[in-house]
């Protein structure tokens, strides 16, 4: 089965165009694709069921296996082969899995507590359980806690609790990420995930912030938003700042907003000087305007993620909006301007699913085409091309050829792109003709009395894919109705 890539997943030694992809065969079925800064997680499904395979650089243990060595293809990664994955978040350095459960796992690189698990050190090695969770600070930890999403920023992590959709944040506290009141004046860190201040009502917060010994600090340090206590759905980490997705669809920010990552200006305030950085310790709503006007809109936002310092959000009508540094083009408005307010991306097509990297932002439209805007090697200085700063469709190379390749999701990270198309399908004829459908190629089988073999079609499955399909073996009851397939490749699977 194939898989598309651009770029180079181990850094910029090789240095290729991010606008063209080009075919990667894998032995497995991509279904679901993650990147971080310079590493990699995929889903693939074979004949033996779902494995996690992982590449890119290994320093660190950011890869879940059992040395720190780079891995220039997929690997599987053994102990999540029993574990059923939900997601995975990638930060620069660390990792962290959702389980179908509700229970989280991390490793790679742990200073400051970005992994969750109790530690204020380097490697993390091994995958380990991030099972305690605490109110406040201070509070006893919970070991009980149902996770249903997650995100992981440069040096820190999120996690969203599945039944009240309670914000958790561990890892570095500098800039305001975590979404807590400062403690004795500082941003600190936090080495087990501890409930944002979002939620805090006004009487705990204040017996809180007395019981740190922190009642002298002026209100600007101590003072958090008690009046957001929203459910949140959704989460997503950049290098210094947050966002979280309320399930009514606003989007609330907090942490480092100096280049605007946070969708809005920083505040007029006198007592500070203006050189001051703009570190918002109270989260807010960002507000949605018209293009030149001051009428408020109010876009359902259903996904969020982040750049390093840059936010990217698709609403449910297929709307894109983004926010902050545009210093290498990755707000695709065509200049190296930040923006600190919400801008609404121009495409041909409505989109169905966004990505960010550091320096870049993505999309996948409706009709499965990808476009890609910024610079992949603005991180290293190099100011972006003119066409770099501009939505631009991606072209697909396979065999020496541009091809026609409808995609279903792409994954960008600091200097590499990987894009899955959505997976065909294996039909499996049980006693009595019903039809179970798993997760590789497409097959044809026999209907009732008849010797004619048929399609089998699946409801709501993408029938205009490039795909690359080995079908094997399928089982029939009591008498042969299905037709045995060797290799298929279509480029129009429609009445093929």
């Amino acid at each position: 089965m194939p898989l598309y890539s651009s770029g180079n997943p181990l850094g910029p030694s090789k240095p290729t165009p991010i606008n063209t992809l080009h075919v990667k065969p894998t032995p497995f079925t991509p279904i679901d694709i993650y990147s971080g800064y310079r590493h990699h997680f995929l889903s693939g499904a074979t004949n033996e069921g779902t494995n996690i395979y992982s590449f890119g650089t290994g320093e660190a243990f950011r890869l879940g296996l059992d040395d720190d060595a780079d891995r220039e293809e997929p690997e599987i990664v053994p102990s999540l082969t029993h574990k059923t994955i939900s997601s995975i978040a990638c930060g620069r350095e660390h990792s962290i899995f959702l389980l179908t459960t509700g229970r989280v796992y991390g490793c790679g690189w742990g200073e400051a507590g970005r992994v969750g698990v109790g530690k204020d050190e380097g490697e993390i090695k091994g995958i380990k359980p991030i099972d305690q969770f605490k109110m406040f600070r201070d509070s006893e930890p919970c070991n009980d806690v149902r996770i249903k999403a997650i995100a992981a920023g440069r040096e820190h992590s999120l996690f969203v609790e599945k039944y009240q959709g309670f914000v958790f944040a561990c890892g570095a506290g500098f800039g305001g990420r975590l979404g807590l009141a400062r403690k004795d004046g500082k941003d600190a860190d936090s080495l087990f995930p501890v409930m944002c201040d979002i939620h805090v009502a006004d009487a705990v917060r204040n017996r809180y912030i007395k019981a740190t010994g922190t009642e002298t600090l002026p209100a600007s340090d101590s003072v958090v938003a008690p009046k957001l206590l929203k459910k949140i759905s959704k989460v997503a980490a950049g290098d210094l700042h947050s966002v979280a997705v309320a399930e009514d669809g606003r989007v609330i920010t907090w942490g480092f907003g100096d280049s605007g990552a946070l969708g809005r200006q920083k505040p007029n305030d006198e007592s500070k000087p203006n050189d001051e950085s703009f570190i918002s310790h109270i989260p807010e709503h960002v507000e949605f305007k018209e293009k030149e006007s001051n009428y408020a809109s109010h876009p359902k936002i259903v996904e969020v993620q982040c750049g390093g310092y840059h936010t990217i959000c698709l609403d449910d009508k297929g709307e894109v909006y983004i926010w902050g540094d545009g210093a290498d083009g990755q707000l695709g408005i065509g200049e190296r301007t930040s923006m600190f307010s919400a801008t609404k991306v121009q495409l041909p097509q409505k989109a169905k699913q966004i990505a960010a990297g550091f320096c870049t932002s993505g999309v996948v439209d409706v009709t499965g085409d990808i476009y890609v805007w910024g610079s992949k090697e603005g991180q290293d200085g190099k100011e972006p091309e003119a066409e770099e700063m501009i939505p631009v469709k991606v072209k697909t190379v396979e065999d020496g050829f541009f091809v026609d390749v409808k995609y279903d999701k792409i994954a960008l990270a600091g200097y590499s792109l990987i894009a899955s198309v959505k997976p065909p399908r294996l039909g499996v004829v049980r006693r009595g003709g019903g039809v179970r459908a798993d997760s590789v190629g497409g097959i044809y089988r026999g209907a009732g009395r008849s010797n004619r073999p048929r399609r089998v079609n699946f409801k709501g499955v993408n029938k205009k894919l490039l795909h690359s399909s080995v079908l094997t073996k399928a089982v029939a009851g009591s008498r042969a109705q299905m037709s045995a397939c060797g290799s298929l490749k279509a480029l129009n699977m429609g009445g093929k």
